[in-house]
């Protein structure tokens, strides 16, 4: 084959492989968020100094905020200040009372995090932590919304993730 016709058939290919792409992509339906949803409260990262205070019934989903926190399940309290940020990357925030049974956040930890109690599961932008002010059992956030769960439902939780990672302003952020 010459070099012409070698380049001409890797210009087809590629443009073939982006159209099928653009087609397959625009055939998939959008996933409807799920959960219930918030006031945009903006976006501003601020100083710990400018912070507003947050507190409430259930975590913030959008407002002025600080540094991000590292994923992961934690055993003490997060600052609505730094959670927000995760939220703003796509993430989504299990927050759950404290008096909490050990069992059921045992469980939670085992749906969101390795080793994952659900094979077909395994979601990669999550934190989990103790929220003392939460209304509800257990609160899953992500940006501008959210969904409280009285006790654990997991396909329901499961869906609620699918479903909103990764819509928020920054989602390609880690």
């Amino acid at each position: 084959m010459s070099d012409k016709a070698f380049k001409i058939l890797m210009v087809v290919i590629v443009v073939s492989a982006i159209g099928a792409a653009v087609i397959f992509k625009g055939n998939q339906p959008e996933r409807i968020r799920l959960g219930d949803e918030h006031e945009d409260q903006g976006a501003q990262h601020v100083s710990q100094a400018e912070a507003p205070e947050y507190g409430g019934e259930e975590p913030p989903t959008s407002g002025d905020h600080g540094q991000p926190v590292d994923k992961g399940a934690y055993q003490t309290e997060l600052p609505d200040f730094n959670t927000i940020h995760n939220l703003e990357h796509g993430y989504v925030y299990v927050s759950y009372q404290p008096d909490l049974p050990q069992e059921k956040v045992d469980q939670l930890e085992r749906l969101f995090f390795k080793p994952y109690s659900n094979e077909e599961f395994a979601p990669s932008k999550v934190i989990m932590a103790p929220r003392a002010s939460n209304a509800a059992p257990i609160i899953l956030s992500s940006w501008q919304r959210s969904q409280k769960f009285d006790d654990i439902d997991v396909q329901a939780m499961i869906e609620y993730y699918l479903s909103n990672v990764n819509k928020s302003p920054e989602p390609t952020a880690s």
